[in-house]
Formats: C-alpha cells, sequence, structure tokens
C-alpha cells in the first residue's frame, strides 16, 4: 500500500479491520454480562484515560513544540498527576478498576516489567531499521517490508513452542534467555553499515526474532498466572496496556531523540541505527536481569501455560 499511496493510507486500514472486528464479536461472541458485578469503576477510568493519554501525547508533540515549552510540560505534568490520582482513588475503592496492591504480587510486576522493555526495544529499534533499510541500503517501502518477513519465520514457531518449553524449563528460566536473544539480535543489528550484506542482517533478525517468541509468552503468562481467574480480565488488561505503551515509548523515544529524518544520510541513518541497536540490547539485558530477580514459584504452570500462550500466539 504504501509503494503507491501516502503513509497516512495505512490508517485507514486499521479503521477496516476495527470495523470487521466489531461486527464480528457482535455476531459471534456470547454475551458474558454478570449480574452480580460490581459497578464499573467510572472515575478509574477516566484518571486512567487522563494519565496515560497525557504523558503519551505530551512525548508525541514535545520534539515537535519542545520539550522545555509550557505545553509539553503542562500535558506531561497532568497525566502524571492523573496518575498519581489514580493510584491513590483506587487504594479506597471496594472494587477498584486496577487495585495498585496487586503489584506486590513479584511475579505480575516481574512480567510487566519484561513486557514493557521488551516492547520499548522492539518497537524503538525497527522504527528505525526501516528508515535504515529505505534511506541506507536505497530499498522502496515494499522492498523494506519485504526484507523483514524472515522474522516471523522464526518468531511464530518460536512463539507457538515457548509455553512447552516454559512448562519444562520454567518461566523465570526461558523468559530472560529470550531477552538475551533479543539482545544479541540488537548488538548485531546495531553493527549495520552502509554496506553491509544482507546476511548479516538476517542474523541479527534471526536472534531478534527467537528472543521475541521466548520471551513474549513467558511474561504474558507471568501475569496472568499472576491473578486469580475472577482477575483475569485486569491481567488480560495490564499485559495488553504495557505492549502498548512500551511500543509507543520505543518509537516516541527514539523521535525526541532527533533520530527521524525525512532522508537522513546513508552515514548518519546506519549510525543512527547503530546507536538503537545498541540501546535495545542494553535495555534487554536490564530486563533479563529483572525477570531473573522474579520470584519463580509465583509464575505457576500447568494449564495456564498452554492456554496463555495460545492467546498470545493470536496477538
Amino acid at each position: 500500500d504504501l509503494e503507491w499511496y501516502p503513509w497516512h493510507s495505512f490508517f485507514g486500514l486499521n479503521v477496516a479491520l476495527a470495523v470487521v472486528a466489531f461486527l464480528g464479536v457482535l455476531a459471534v461472541v456470547p454475551s458474558s454480562v454478570d449480574p452480580d458485578a460490581p459497578a464499573l469503576d467510572v472515575v478509574g477510568g477516566l484518571l486512567s484515560l487522563i494519565a496515560v493519554g497525557g504523558v503519551v501525547y505530551g512525548v508525541i508533540e514535545a520534539p515537535d513544540q519542545g520539550w522545555t515549552e509550557p505545553i509539553t510540560l503542562a500535558r506531561i505534568g497532568a497525566g502524571l498527576l492523573a496518575g498519581v490520582a489514580f493510584v491513590l482513588w483506587e487504594l479506597r475503592q471496594a472494587h477498584p478498576l486496577l487495585d495498585p496492591r496487586l503489584f506486590r504480587n513479584r511475579g505480575l510486576a516481574a512480567g510487566t516489567l519484561t513486557m514493557t522493555v521488551q516492547f520499548f526495544a522492539a518497537f524503538g529499534f525497527f522504527f528505525i531499521v526501516l528508515q535504515y533499510l529505505q534511506y541506507v541500503t536505497g530499498r522502496s517501502a515494499l522492498g523494506a517490508a519485504v526484507a523483514m518477513l524472515p522474522l516471523p519465520l522464526v518468531l511464530m514457531p518460536t512463539a507457538r513452542n515457548a509455553p512447552y518449553l516454559a512448562k519444562r524449563l520454567g518461566f523465570a528460566r526461558v523468559a530472560p534467555v529470550g531477552l538475551l536473544s533479543m539482545a544479541v539480535g540488537f548488538f548485531l543489528l546495531g553493527q549495520l553499515r552502509a554496506d553491509t550484506p544482507y546476511w548479516f542482517f538476517l542474523v541479527g533478525l534471526a536472534f531478534y526474532g527467537l528472543g521475541m517468541g521466548l520471551a513474549g509468552t513467558p511474561s504474558t503468562t507471568a501475569i496472568t498466572s499472576s491473578l486469580p481467574p475472577e482477575k483475569q480480565g485486569v491481567a488480560s488488561a495490564v499485559a495488553g496496556s504495557e505492549a502498548e505503551e512500551g511500543a509507543h515509548g520505543g518509537v516516541h523515544a527514539d523521535v525526541a531523540d532527533g533520530h527521524v529524518e525525512a532522508e537522513p544520510q546513508a552515514d548518519g541513518g546506519a549510525a543512527v541505527a547503530g546507536e538503537a541497536g545498541a540501546a535495545g540490547a542494553g535495555e534487554d539485558v536490564a530486563g533479563a536481569i529483572a525477570f531473573l530477580a522474579s520470584d519463580e514459584a509465583s509464575m505457576i504452570t500447568g494449564g495456564n501455560i498452554l492456554i496463555t500462550g495460545g492467546s498470545h500466539l493470536q496477538l
């Protein structure tokens, strides 16, 4: 699509897919309304919306409007204040939207941190590497996408089988290995230069895909398995939110650091890819250490592995 139309056209696909998904849910998914369920925490929902929206919007606009401009500080400050208000509000509710005390569970905390770090590093780097493939190596938009196709060929079967591996070895062993494999991939991709052969790029991509497949499922399962069945909706929301926040943060961190140019020069573009790769490697190593510090006993095994692994694969 981007080969013949402006980049804005991509968002039309998301709208179309959302409409199809909405109609599919109405037609297929049965109602699960529980008449005995507590009332929705509307205030908590609004505070969380302001908290996330304020910080993300502030970071998005900051590179253009200036980090020290009053409007930027006001947006980010409003988001942070709303976040504090959300925590204080939730601590006082009998049926909170998200009880902050749940993060005392080391499995939930480690899984959340690992998920955030994983997506922060990944999306920040691949936002840059696609520019490398186009502006440095001279590929078209379609050619850059084709160059990335080997990634799912490694990632998907690994993610599919990671639950079985985690069942045998334990979550707290498999997830750090995955993050370290991602770090190796980022380190190799951080060596990219204008004349780097494609096979070298593929090796780094393979290490990254292997690590993403191994780390993603255990991280999600660490979150969902740490909470009782009646809290699985909260667990799923936490996992999804952390993945999205990590992805947005990674992309906009590169934007904020001044890495984005309309048409970067070959040498400069390769240097930027190297910096992003090094940063991603460091972030994943830190995430692996954090996961190793978690309590493996809190990451229960059993049927939940296969269920969560299967659902994660659908993402």
